[in-house]
């Protein structure tokens, strides 16, 4: 008996040192490799679940491996419940400041051969306590699963949490006998971005990565402003057919409140340069709140208070479905290591604008003719016939259409003082780039054919 007790108490102990062991990490680098196999797993190494299991009509989460050479990862299996929740934790952390981020891999399983058919859904938060699923707080959107092929979710930032908070992917299914894979669980720092002062710019936006959460910073553009479902939020996004690809801010139901996009730093502040942009108001469905957009034109270097607007000829207000061409806008000087930074706002809830082709160049030529350059209408065409009026100043000789893609599709001689018809009958349907050229210099609108 004696033996028995000393057990025991040695294994309460063991137990005890084991739970003290979990304290607050800063990074993880998780590849379940030293993990317990079996579907009894109930949790170890200071990872947890919380999941009713087959016989409590629930999902399932433990341990498996598949694979020659073996590689082991955690299994989530739906079993016979649909769209029932279950989680899976990560030991407490102990930086969701912002300057982390999170990134994980995961895929569909199948049994004999076969993938069930619909999606897993995998939602990521944060947990302030494992037991406890009420305290799960849900971070970005939700990823969805649909194919055994391996896919990696990156460059999650969690940039706040409450204390003793831990990491949590909320996992559920659509249809029964759905299972999940997910391994290589890694929180670690962002990297720093590689980002040098430039002298121009010309950013159309095409080559950045959709995403209506964590979208930057990405190519050394970056955003002040809020998270789905809080707001106002900055993200990028697409839409028509060529698809176009441009920056959206959005209010939420956070009306008159500022949000900021802000370009790589600008090294030539210097007066003989000037901003140009495209934007436009969009309207998400029926229903779509009237009131408008304001963007301010300012620079700033290190956070929102820094921000200092143009004093004049920087502020915009946005109305229209419309895309517009603003231009000409000087920003004479700024202290080193300045941004370019649009403030933008909306006066009611669920606002929502696009910003598009920003352009910061330079010579007394290009900004002499932007003054004076066209209005091109009917815009949007639904016949397919546009004219186009310049300044009698303008000097305007070549009019060229261009497809998003950067292709020309079109091409007129002008005279810059005379009305110019274009017939683009020739044209699809969708979004295309005017531009105008009086000797070296050009200005662009968009136009929309319907």
């Amino acid at each position: 008996m004696k033996k028995i007790l000393l057990s025991a108490s040695m294994l309460f102990l063991a137990l005890a040192a084991k739970a003290q062991d979990c304290t607050a990490v800063t990074t993880l680098n998780e590849d379940f490799a030293d993990f317990t196999i079996g579907t009894s797993w109930a949790g170890e190494n200071c990872w947890n679940k919380i999941a009713l299991g087959f016989a409590g009509g629930g999902g399932m989460i433990y341990t498996a491996q598949d694979g020659e050479p073996a590689n082991q990862y955690i299994n989530y299996y739906a079993a016979t419940a649909v769209n029932v929740n279950s989680y899976l934790t990560t030991p407490e952390v102990s930086t969701f400041d912002g300057e982390h981020q999170l990134s994980f891999k995961a895929w569909k399983l199948g049994q004999n051969g076969s993938v069930p058919a619909g999606t897993v859904t995998i939602q990521v938060g944060t947990m302030a306590t494992v037991t406890d699923a009420s305290t799960f707080v849900a971070f970005g959107q939700p990823f969805t699963v649909s194919t055994d092929a391996v896919q990696t979710y990156s460059n999650i930032v969690i940039p706040s949490a409450a204390a003793g908070s831990h990491i949590a992917f909320r996992l559920s299914a659509d249809t029964a006998h759905n299972a999940l894979a997910i391994d290589d669980v890694v929180w670690d720092e962002v990297p720093a971005p590689q980002c040098t002062a430039v002298t121009a710019l010309n950013e159309g936006f095409t080559n950045f990565t959709i995403s209506t959460a964590n979208a930057f910073p990405q190519n050394c553009w970056s955003t002040i402003a809020g998270s789905f479902p809080a707001g106002p939020v900055v993200y990028t996004a697409q839409d028509g057919a060529p698809a176009n690809q441009y920056v959206t801010f959005y209010t939420s139901t956070s009306e008159n409140t500022d949000a900021y996009l802000i370009t790589p730093e600008i090294s030539n502040f210097d007066g003989s340069h000037a901003l140009s942009f495209d934007a436009w108001r969009i309207v998400m469905g029926p229903g779509a709140p009237t009131g408008a957009v304001t963007i301010q034109i300012g620079t700033i270097t290190d956070g929102a208070a820094s921000f200092v607007p143009l004093t004049t000829g920087g502020s915009f207000s946005l109305t229209s479905a419309n895309p517009a061409t603003y231009t000409n806008i000087s920003i004479p000087s700024a202290p080193a290591g300045s941004h370019i930074a649009f403030r933008i706002s909306g006066d009611t809830e669920h606002n929502a604008a696009a910003i598009d082709n920003v352009v910061w160049t330079t010579t007394a030529a290009t900004q002499n003719f932007a003054k004076g350059a066209f209005t091109m209408f009917p815009n949007p065409t639904v016949d397919k016939n546009v004219t186009l009026a310049f300044n009698a100043n303008s000097g305007a000789e070549v009019v060229g259409v261009y497809s998003l893609t950067g292709a020309k599709v079109f091409e007129a001689a002008v005279t810059g003082n005379t009305a110019q018809n274009l017939n683009l009958s020739a044209l699809s349907a969708g979004m295309y780039i005017v531009k105008v050229q009086a000797g070296n210099a050009t200005t662009t609108q968009k136009l929309v054919i319907q």
